[in-house]
């Protein structure tokens, strides 16, 4: 009787340690469980948080001021503001940027993330790849610009542009400046009539307020203008012809 008593004492103990053991397993399993789900939610709240920012400007300047670093800039103008002192030629103008990315961000890119574009956050809903010879050239983002989105053109292996319906980037205004022309500046207009120039016609400084206002195409956009600035004038103009 005694012996029987003894042996059910130790299967209850026995019984007793699986449960517990039991119990402390159920236990971890659950505490990793948790752990995973918090890594996946982690991970998930930093790729919706992933800032696609644009690389350094792609001129030389972030804000238009009398005094631009060197550089080449894309501007438009008035050309019937533009001033003729005893001092000089000066012209008053607006300054434009657009932006570039890096190829490995573009990449990297997926559902969620934020595009910083002309200072506009885009978010991420839909990416396509547009290819050429099944080489990327661009990237659609939220269907592209025929549905309110985006285009990217890969401009060469390392980077990416904005860009419009015509192929230009997407500029948008950095302020206003006015500048002198250099003695030597010279103005190359390869838009000075309706129809297209193979070989632009060249102005030299003094010619160059009057011709301005007297051509057929008196339009000067950061589509088609460029201005070279050196130590702090404008050194060369060039205009574009657009079709």
């Amino acid at each position: 009787m005694q012996k029987n008593r003894f042996l059910l004492k130790i299967c209850r103990t026995v019984t007793a340690i699986v449960l517990l053991a039991g119990c402390g397993n159920a236990g971890v399993h659950k505490t990793d469980e948790q752990s995973i789900q918090k890594t996946e939610v982690n991970k998930a709240e930093e790729q919706v948080a992933t800032r696609i920012q644009p690389t350094v400007d792609t001129l030389f300047a972030t804000e238009a001021d009398d005094e631009m670093p060197d550089g080449e800039y894309a501007v438009s103008f008035d050309p019937q503001a533009v001033e003729v002192l005893d001092d000089g030629i000066t012209i008053p103008l607006e300054f434009f940027n657009y932006d570039t990315y890096k190829a490995e961000d573009i990449n990297r890119m997926h559902k969620g993330d934020i595009l910083v574009l002309a200072g506009e956050e885009i978010k991420v809903e839909k990416i396509e790849e547009i290819k050429n010879n099944d080489t990327i050239s661009g990237i659609d983002i939220n269907g592209g610009i025929e549905q309110g989105g985006a285009y990217l053109v890969r401009e060469d292996a390392a980077f990416y542009r904005t860009c419009t319906f015509n192929d230009y980037p997407v500029y948008y205004s950095i302020g206003t400046a006015k500048l002198k022309l250099d003695t030597n500046c010279t103005f190359i207009d390869y838009a000075a009539k309706e129809q297209p120039f193979e070989e632009g016609i060249i102005y030299k400084y003094a010619d160059i307020p009057e011709c301005f206002v007297k051509s057929e195409n008196i339009f000067y956009s950061p589509n088609n203008t460029i201005i070279m600035v050196r130590d702090g004038k404008i050194v060369q103009i060039t205009r574009k012809w657009i079709p």
